[in-house]
């Protein structure tokens, strides 16, 4: 990629996710919970088995204690619980209880309502195409930022 067209990328991919927060703060009230609820319960209803603070920090690629405060409201809410997993807390598998099941499915619904619109005249094969360049991509920057946190670690000793 050169210079433009990465600077056009970042433009693209950092404009998507102002939208993507948008709607999810378009949604959020009309489910009761806050946008910033919405990508964790979507992801744990895609997981019943549950997953673990640490196993959705690595999924947003966020710090772990974020997880904790969030999940705590969550679980205020009655929305996730949290399995013990060898009695230890660290490792508790966090589930959606049947309230947050409803929502969670609610949350699916109207995220697919809005990928219908997204994408009404795109074509299978052209969406295939897209998802399967922007995960190489996604994957070699993931990568690259890996790389700089071990580089930034070698630094500090």
């Amino acid at each position: 990629m050169d210079s433009k067209r990465f600077i056009h990328f970042t433009q693209v991919v950092d404009t998507t996710q102002k939208c993507i927060k948008k709607i999810e703060q378009h949604f959020a009230p009309l489910f009761g919970v806050k946008s910033v609820h919405i990508f964790w319960l979507h992801e744990l209803r895609m997981h019943p088995e549950g997953l673990t603070a640490t196993e959705l920090a690595n999924r947003r690629m966020v710090d772990r204690s974020l997880i904790s405060r969030e999940m705590d409201d969550l679980k205020r809410e009655g929305l996730v619980e949290a399995k013990l997993c060898g009695g230890k807390n660290y490792n508790a598998r966090l589930r959606l209880t049947a309230k947050g099941n409803a929502i969670a499915d609610q949350i699916a619904d109207a995220a697919l309502s809005v990928q219908h619109m997204a994408s009404d005249d795109i074509t299978k094969e052209e969406l295939l195409q897209f998802y399967t360049t922007f995960e190489k991509l996604r994957d070699k920057l993931i990568a690259i930022a890996t790389n700089m946190d071990k580089e930034d670690t070698a630094y500090e000793q």
